[in-house]
């Protein structure tokens, strides 16, 4: 029997913990996840991406999301 995961539910069991997201450029984006809502909006607080390390929050668009990854 296959276990099928759905994307909320990857998204709850991530909230608070850090997620590698791949956006559809192959920019990468680690951070923590604080939020998301039903298009796959993303808040991320303490990144890291091209820019550098930030402390702070990132609004991630869900259309632009190619991959969200738990680490």
């Amino acid at each position: 029997m296959t276990m099928v995961i759905k994307p909320d539910d990857l998204l709850k069991f991530s909230l608070n913990k850090p997620v590698l997201v791949i956006l559809k450029n192959g920019e990468e984006v680690k951070g923590i996840l604080r939020n998301y809502d039903d298009y796959i909006n993303l808040t991320l607080e303490t990144y890291t991406g091209e820019e550098g390390s930030r402390a702070g929050n990132k609004i991630i668009k869900g259309s632009k999301i190619m991959l969200i990854s738990t680490q």
